[in-house]
């Protein structure tokens, strides 16, 4: 089932998305009452990883047309039609924009990313994401030993980081 029909059905308890989940649930679940928290905080305060979403270019072809497609997705323009569909600005200009502003879903979040850490730059990230989403599930899923859970997933990812 889709995180945001399990939520908002009961299905879930809760859920890590971004804004644009709400701009999904004020369209396909109106009746649904939304509320956010920031992740929770250990000794090192509550952080977040940022981002997901990113452009570039990786081919020689039409490299020209790809800049101008990337120039126009960064525009104050496409930036402020983002946001109405929940994607919080990159271009600063759209972010200060009064009607944008006036999004208040976005502040939560807004705040959460004074906190948030970039994913790792390395090239096992892709095997360790998934390392951890397979031991969350299995933690949330199963009766299993939760320590021992995260203990087996620490040692995969020490493996992975010792290659």
């Amino acid at each position: 089932m889709p995180v945001t029909e399990g939520h908002a059905n009961g299905t879930y308890a809760m859920m890590a998305e971004g804004p644009w989940a709400f701009a999904q649930f004020q369209s396909q679940f109106p009746d649904f009452q939304t509320a956010v928290a920031p992740f929770p905080g250990g000794e090192t305060g509550s952080v977040q990883v940022l981002g997901g979403e990113d452009i570039g270019i990786f081919s020689q072809q039409h490299k020209q047309e790809s800049w101008e497609f990337v120039k126009f997705m960064t525009s104050e323009f496409a930036q402020k039609e983002m946001a109405k569909a929940g994607q919080i600005p990159v271009n600063m200009q759209a972010i200060e924009d009064e009607e944008i502003r006036k999004i208040d879903y976005f502040a939560p979040f807004l705040e959460q990313l004074k906190t948030a850490k970039a994913r790792p730059p390395i090239p096992e990230w892709p095997q360790i994401d998934r390392i951890l989403s397979d031991t969350m599930s299995s933690i949330f899923m199963t009766d299993r030993d939760i320590q021992a859970e995260l203990d087996a997933a620490a040692k995969s990812i020490d493996a992975l980081l010792a290659k």
